[in-house]
């Protein structure tokens, strides 16, 4: 009974600390793509490159962003892609530790 006891809390414990991480990485997924959002709304209204939204950001994002612009053909759409550094909470050998996740979004000036 005890071995199966000490397997089941293993187990346990295993899928908390994986849906821990999961999820970590999916608000950090879902805030990158906010920033890329609200970066290209803003260089597409105010007709500026899109770095210059994220100078006026708080210094406390801390998010190691890359930001990169895309030109469109068109010259109406405004494409950005955000990238950061995503730290796993807690380190564990079966689940990623530090990863580069990318978001994009565009908007259309009107």
């Amino acid at each position: 009974m005890a071995p199966m006891f000490i397997g089941l809390l293993m187990f346990s414990t295993a899928t908390l600390l994986v849906i821990v991480a999961a999820t970590s990485l999916v608000i950090f997924q879902k805030r990158l793509t906010s920033l890329a959002e609200g970066a290209a709304l803003w260089s597409a209204q105010q007709g500026l490159p899109a770095d210059n939204y994220f100078g006026k950001l708080p210094e406390d994002a801390g998010l190691g962003l890359v930001l990169s612009d895309i030109e469109a053909p068109d010259g109406k759409t405004v494409t950005v892609q955000v990238c950061g550094r995503w730290q796993a909470p807690i380190s564990i050998s079966i689940t990623p530790s530090n990863l580069m996740v990318c978001s994009q979004a565009s908007a259309r000036a009107g």
